[in-house]
């Protein structure tokens, strides 16, 4: 190069000559400039240099010490003429390795940048590194093979993942020091290139967790009644019947436990120019799946049969079996599955079962032969859900434990093999460090992932986009942005814990593009559109008339329940609860409601959509005796129901007897109905000294035999007798304990 001094003249830069060429410049540095010895001051050298690399700067530091020498072994030109990442000296004078165009950012035409092709420990020169007849663009980017000669991975593998270090880094975003990212059985290298994998669907990404859903279904419910059902309306049933089910993948169920926020969706520009307007709302989620079930009865009552609907023990009316399979909506395959089952009507268990089969082996998508349970009777209802089942209040089937084992491929045997291992052990991994996303788009399409969020020693800084982009998928169209092929706008995105929301509620105020929203392992992210109307099933007054009983049910969350009814001549709106969770809400006061048609239940949900249902009267049929004293005889014997005495404090016992005159006393009861539960007491008024005492029919049970004493009367449901009449046979009953049936 020439050599030129003093501070005005300007050197050519050769930036293609050899090293060790000189390269001189002067400038004359006063010592007065300085307030002290030895300082530095910082010049700037401009060098014209060739083709594209025009005015580089260079900047040095000088000693004020005068004739000071300065050499610099290494000059760095910033300019990057192709865009690939590498500076043009970089690529001209191979300082990674390889010489490479610096004005073409993929010099072998591979498809792979030349950058990338380091971070994949790629020859940029060569377009099929490692000579599979495959090219490095397509090994990386369509993820079809490793595009490295393995001896080069030597020492570039701290985990051993067969991902080198930097393409973990700067690539896949995977963590270079873990085997398997998102905690999963499948180590990062498997998951991208797919090599040794089972088929996994979208969870086929090292970001993305992959593992079973099992989740148990529910096809056909048979009801077996434990006493004939009657209705004011003329029906009745004593055998049993079928309900056949359509079963959907249900949401993880959230309820709104704090506020809501409007937030945009970017259409990308930088002006905070929104796509789509969604509403971001504080919801707790429970991390369980489960499945609905939403019934078709063959029981032929309708909701107003049902309204007045009765049987001898209304607290144990039926028993129940259930016709079920589990499906394995997940990422991953299962083996040996022992699922535990949760049937619910809404939050409250009706029943918790075991499978009675094991499962040999699940692939995704993949269901089990049907299975029953409840068979030996052990699942009973009351009425009161009988009657929410029938008319379709949906039944939430939870598998809150499936035990399941996980095959992985072994290397030396060229199989998969069973491990052993349960996937609890892996679940645990992934939740640590994972977000749940789930999508239900409401028509059926349900999907559930957990995405890589983050550790305690690594954090990469995924975002609500990234995830998007590695799950469901998400497209900017011209109409608005599309998640999963649906348009979300007006959509809801429930999140949780607080932080979650917090977080989100921030980018919000700042009019900043939720996507951009950093996840965090834990955090549960629904994505959803609005819901529908509540449902009200039933709704009907207690038998006593001082409340209210109704079956309703949301697919969003109900904010409130109120009975709209009348009282004292005024109509008052009074809020029902639900203590139990089995979506049945009422209340019940000490007055007396009066019956009107403009009474009304009303249910509003978290987004405060509302609908009403009139309030049925639950009218019990024509009693089959009116209140009176009767004497109760046999049929068969002709004789005659008598207490053995009179005396009030012990239990005497009552036997058959001739109906005699002087034994009439004792031989005449009187029968009387409990209020409108259908139930009568049968007792005897007798006097004890100057006062009378009333004492009732009551069934006990001693020795394992049963037996009817008089006892005082006490409104146990062993002094609740049903009387039934028999058909054809016109002044006979059937006289049926409450308490034993």
């Amino acid at each position: 190069v020439d050599d030129n001094t003093g501070s005005d003249k300007v050197c050519g830069l050769d930036v293609t000559s050899d090293k060790g060429k000189t390269i001189l410049k002067a400038r004359e540095v006063k010592k007065n400039q300085f307030s002290q010895a030895d300082a530095f001051q910082d010049f700037s050298f401009t060098f014209n240099t060739e083709e594209n690399l025009k005015d580089v700067e260079f900047r040095v530091f000088y000693f004020s010490n005068s004739r000071a020498k300065l050499t610099v072994d290494y000059i760095k030109l910033e300019k990057d003429s192709d865009g690939d990442g590498l500076s043009d000296v970089e690529e001209i004078t191979g300082i990674y390795g390889y010489k490479t165009d610096a004005h073409d950012r993929d010099s072998d035409d591979d498809g792979l940048d030349d950058f990338r092709e380091y971070w994949w420990l790629c020859n940029p020169n060569n377009w099929d590194t490692n000579g599979d007849h495959i090219s490095d663009g397509d090994s990386v980017n369509k993820r079809m093979t490793y595009p490295f000669r393995e001896e080069d991975l030597r020492g570039r593998d701290i985990d051993g993942d067969y991902l080198p270090d930097m393409a973990e880094i700067y690539d896949v975003k995977t963590d270079p020091k873990t085997f398997s990212t998102d905690g999963d059985p499948y180590g990062d290298g498997q998951e991208y290139f797919r090599i040794n994998m089972p088929s996994i669907g979208s969870a086929d990404h090292p970001l993305v967790a992959a593992y079973p859903i099992l989740a148990a279904q529910c096809t056909d419910i048979t009801v077996i009644p434990k006493a004939e059902i009657t209705t004011a309306t003329g029906k009745s049933i004593q055998k049993a019947w079928s309900i056949t089910t359509e079963t959907s993948d249900s949401t993880t169920h959230t309820h709104q436990v704090g506020g809501s926020v409007n937030a945009g969706i970017g259409s990308g520009d930088n002006d905070a120019k929104f796509g789509v307007s969604v509403t971001v709302s504080y919801s707790y989620s429970r991390s369980d799946t489960t499945t609905t079930t939403f019934s078709k009865t063959k029981s032929g009552f309708t909701q107003e049969d049902w309204s007045t609907a009765t049987t001898i023990n209304t607290d144990d009316a039926a028993k129940l079996k259930f016709t079920m399979k589990i499906k394995n909506s997940g990422t991953a395959p299962a083996e040996e599955i022992t699922p535990n089952i949760n049937i619910k009507l809404g939050d409250k268990i009706i029943a918790t079962v075991t499978s009675p089969i094991t499962i040999n082996s699940l692939g995704i998508g993949d269901s089990s032969k049907d299975f029953v349970v409840g068979g030996d009777g052990e699942i009973t209802a009351s009425l009161d859900e009988l009657k929410s089942i029938d008319c379709g209040t949906p039944l939430t089937i939870e598998a809150f434990q499936i035990d399941a084992k996980v095959k992985k491929w072994d290397g030396e045997r060229k199989e998969w093999v069973l491990t052993g291992t349960d996937y609890s052990t892996y679940m645990n991994e992934i939740n640590a460090v994972c977000a749940n996303m789930v999508f239900d788009s409401g028509d059926g399409e349900y999907r559930e992932y957990k995405v890589f969020a983050g550790s305690r020693n690594y954090d990469p800084g995924i975002t609500l986009e990234d995830a998007l982009r590695l799950t469901i998928g998400i497209e900017r169209r011209g109409d608005g942005v599309y998640f999963g092929g649906y348009n979300i706008d007006n959509w809801r995105i429930e999140v949780s814990p607080e932080e979650a929301f917090n977080a989100a509620k921030r980018l919000a105020e700042r009019n900043e593009d939720l996507l951009n929203l950093k996840l965090k392992p834990g955090w549960t992210i629904v994505i959803r559109p609005s819901g529908t109307l509540p449902k009200i099933h039933w709704a009907e007054y207690t038998e006593d008339m001082k409340g209210v009983v109704a079956s309703v049910t949301d697919d969003r969350g109900l904010k409130k329940v109120v009975a709209h009814v009348k009282i004292g001549g005024t109509f008052k709106d009074i809020e029902m609860t639900d203590d139990d969770k089995d979506t049945i809400y009422q209340f019940r006061g000490d007055n007396i409601i009066e019956e009107s048609s403009d009474a009304y239940v009303l249910a509003e949900d978290t987004e405060d959509k509302s609908t009403t249902s009139k309030i049925r009267k639950s009218a019990l049929p024509k009693p089959p005796i009116e209140k009176g004293t009767y004497v109760i005889c046999n049929k068969f014997s002709g004789k005659c129901v008598e207490a053995e005495n009179d005396d009030p404090n012990i239990r005497a016992n009552v036997r058959q007897w001739e109906y005699m005159k002087d034994h009439m006393d004792r031989e005449q009861w009187i029968v009387e109905p409990i209020g409108r539960t259908g139930y009568y007491k049968i007792y005897r008024i007798v006097k004890v000294g100057e006062e009378t005492c009333q004492l009732c029919l009551e069934a006990v049970e001693e020795g394992g035999v049963v037996n009817v004493v008089q006892a005082k009367c006490s409104n146990n449901d062993r002094q609740k007798w049903k009387i039934e009449p028999i058909p054809g046979e016109e002044g006979y009953f059937k006289v049926i304990n409450k308490a034993n049936g």
